[in-house]
């Protein structure tokens, strides 16, 4: 995930875009090379969750949450909470 992903994925979570949160969090899962490029995705799923939780979508929440899981992200407090 690179910076401008991340803005995206902000702006997705402040106005609850949930659907092209997820999109943008599926691609940049499937992207990621390098450890600073993990270290964004994870930020990235955190926004991809807020995202979901704005939209009052808890299902597509907690399936971001396991596909970055099944991408072997370790998750951060922000993720946890």
């Amino acid at each position: 995930a690179s910076a401008a992903t991340l803005a995206a994925l902000r702006q997705c979570s402040r106005s609850g875009n949930w659907q092209q949160a997820v999109d943008i969090v599926s691609k940049a899962l499937n992207s990621r090379d390098t450890p600073g490029q993990l270290r964004l995705c994870m930020a990235g799923v955190v926004q991809g969750i807020a995202a979901c939780q704005r939209g009052r979508q808890w299902e597509r929440a907690v399936q971001v949450f396991d596909d970055a899981l099944g991408h072997r992200l370790q998750p951060d407090v922000f993720a946890c909470s």
